[in-house]
Formats: C-alpha cells, structure tokens, sequence
C-alpha cells in the first residue's frame, strides 16, 4: 500500500510539474509555441509523416517540447541543474520580451501604442518577478544548526502574547503551550499583551502565573502594543512576539537561541504553521490531502530569501534581539505591517536575519468555524 502511494504521488508530482511547463510555455511563447502546436496538429490529420519531420516549424516545436522534458528530469535528479534551468528559462523570457519590444508593439495609432506599452509593462513585471523566483529557488537554502548549549551563557528572554478580541479558550491553549517551554524559568518571563483591557484575560493570566499587561490607549495597534510591552515591562536581552492562536512547542527557544551567538543576528524567524485546514482544504473536504496555502510561502520562498538575508518577519514566531530593536528605536509605528517593515529596517542596519524552517509552533488558519 505504501509503495502504491508513493508511486502514485511521483505519477501526480511528474503531471503537475510537466502540465504546469507546458502552460507556461504557451503563455510565454503562444506566438510561435501554439502556432508551431497547430501547424503539427494539421500535418498529423492530413499530410505525409515524412513531410512533418523535416518541415522547419514541427521541427523547433518537437525540440521545444524535448528539451522542456529533459530539463525537467535534470532538475529531478541532479540538484546542480536547477541553476541550468533557472538560466535557461530567464534566458527564453529575455528573447521573448526583447521580440514583443522589437516587433509586436504597434505604431499605427497613438491608443494602439499605449494599450500595447502599458500590456507590454504587465509582461516585464511578470518577467522581473519569475527572474527574481527563478534566482531564490535555484539553490536549497542550508543552515547550519546551532544549539542552545553552544552559548556560554543563556540570555534572559520574554515572551510576548498579544491579543484583542481573541477568545479566552484560543489563549488559554497558547498560554499553556508557553508554559511548557523548555527554558530555565529564571531566565524566562512570558506576558500576555491585551490590547482589549480584559477582565477575563487578567484573571487568566493571574490563573497561569503569567504577567499581564495592558495600556490606556491602543495607539498603533499591534506595533504599539509591543512597544509598551518593551518600554515599560519587558527587560530580557531577547524577546518573542507570539500570537494570541500560535501554539509554541516545547523545543521552541531552544532550536532558535543559539543562532544569537553572533553579535550581528537581528532575528530569528520560524514559519507560521496551521494545525486546521486552511479554507481550501476545509471547503474542498481535503484537509491534509492538498498542501495549506500559506506553506509555499512559509516554507520555500522563506527559505529563498533566507539565502540573500531577506527575510520577511511575519509577525509570530521569531526570536529578536532586544539591542537591535531598540537600534531602530522599537517597533515602527508608521507602517500597517509593522513585522516586514521590523525585519527590513533590521537588515539595512547591518543585522542578520536567520530562517529555522521547522515547525516550531501551530496556530490557527482563518476559518470562522472554528473560532
């Protein structure tokens, strides 16, 4: 049964991959790839087979689709030719954006020139996009593991809860999570920042034995929420930001702190992991069957930027060291997504950012049925 599945899944992965190629191919060169497929539609129906293999056109359409299939089984088993493909497509997109510059873009009216500049805008945004795609995924991100015990000396850390209107149960669940940290307890200190100044949330947190924090006023929201958190209560040489749904595991500080080692590390980022299905999955009745939307991002194109330490924070699940934050004087406030403009202003100061990709703590994906 289990080698059944397997091949299954290679014959499913083999079609996807190969159906996908092909779709894009006749996008990007639908003006010689579909009139090439036709011309060798026709051939087959009503001439000669000898005629069509040294006609010219069904020629360079046969070797398309030849070379498209032996790249394909290079990158399966060669790691090394990701970095040929990577070349090979940017290289074909280059001709075909240089062609539709050169000779597609008509002169005969001022309106055709426009609506033929401004779709010829659209493709160069799609060319720059797949050539910034094609450079973060033609090498697999590698990280060499640093383990807490390789620090002679353990900092003090914070955790840091945050919430609104979240329900009590969803933080009772991540309170309980925190808890279980596999830390030593006089080094740590876990908060619960409540933006929604309730009662409830206080006795809760009175109940854990964890420390409770609110504020006047919920300027800045988010980012002003934490910055409080920092100003006024928080005094660890690092500091998480979880939130109110993410679940950390008991190895959740311990496969991060010691990457701060290095003096220069700003932060250390964990994906963002959902333990429900996501509305896909849900509403199509898949659950674990189809991969959750978020991981493509969560887990490959993170690790892609890893690699030229361009990595989005994403809000949750990252460890930070408390003397870079205040480098850049706290959380800024001027952004509605405070953790990417967090994670950049950190880069451009010279900081690293580091990317764990293990699942390190489980949240809930965004669905209203089980809120």
């Amino acid at each position: 049964m289990q080698k059944s599945k397997l091949i299954n899944n290679a014959t499913l992965t083999a079609i996807t991959v190969f159906s996908t190629a092909f779709i894009y191919f006749c996008i990007n060169y639908s003006h010689t790839f579909l009139h090439n497929a036709k011309y060798l539609l026709y051939n087959l129906f009503y001439n000669r087979i000898s005629y069509i293999l040294i006609d010219n056109k069904i020629v360079i359409f046969l070797v398309e689709m030849s070379w498209l299939f032996t790249l394909y089984m290079m990158v399966r088993k060669y790691a090394r030719a990701k970095l040929f493909f990577a070349a090979t497509v940017i290289t074909f997109n280059l001709i075909y954006i240089i062609w539709r510059i050169k000779y597609t873009i008509p002169t005969t009216s001022k309106i055709g020139m426009t609506i033929g500049i401004i779709l010829i805008s659209s493709e160069l945004l799609g060319f720059f996009q797949s050539t910034i795609y094609s450079i973060l995924f033609y090498k697999p991100y590698k990280l060499k593991e640093m383990k807490m015990d390789d620090l002679s000396k353990l900092p003090t850390i914070d955790v840091m809860i945050m919430t609104y209107n979240e329900p009590s149960y969803v933080l009772r669940k991540t309170i309980a999570g925190c808890l279980n940290i596999e830390y030593p307890d006089n080094l740590l200190n876990i908060y619960i920042c409540d933006d929604g100044h309730r009662e409830e949330i206080r006795k809760l947190a009175e109940f854990f034995g964890i420390h409770y924090v609110t504020r006047e006023n919920n300027n800045f929201a988010k980012a002003g929420n934490i910055n409080n958190a920092l100003s006024n209560y928080c005094r660890g040489e690092l500091f998480s930001v979880l939130d109110a749904d993410m679940i950390p595991k008991p190895d959740y500080l311990k496969k991060m702190v010691g990457y701060f080692k290095e003096s220069n590390v700003g932060f250390v980022q964990s994906p963002q992991v959902f333990y429900n299905p996501d509305p896909f999955q849900y509403n199509l009745n898949l659950d674990d069957r189809i991969p959750n939307e978020q991981d493509f991002f969560m887990r490959e194109v993170q690790a892609g930027r890893a690699r030229y330490n361009a990595l989005f924070h994403v809000g949750t699940n990252a460890l930070f060291s408390r003397k870079a934050i205040d480098s850049i004087g706290g959380i800024p406030t001027g952004s509605i997504t405070e953790d990417m403009a967090t994670g950049m202003l950190l880069q451009v100061k010279g900081y690293k950012s580091i990317f764990v990709n293990k699942v390190l703590a489980v949240g809930l994906s965004a669905n209203i049925d089980l809120y």
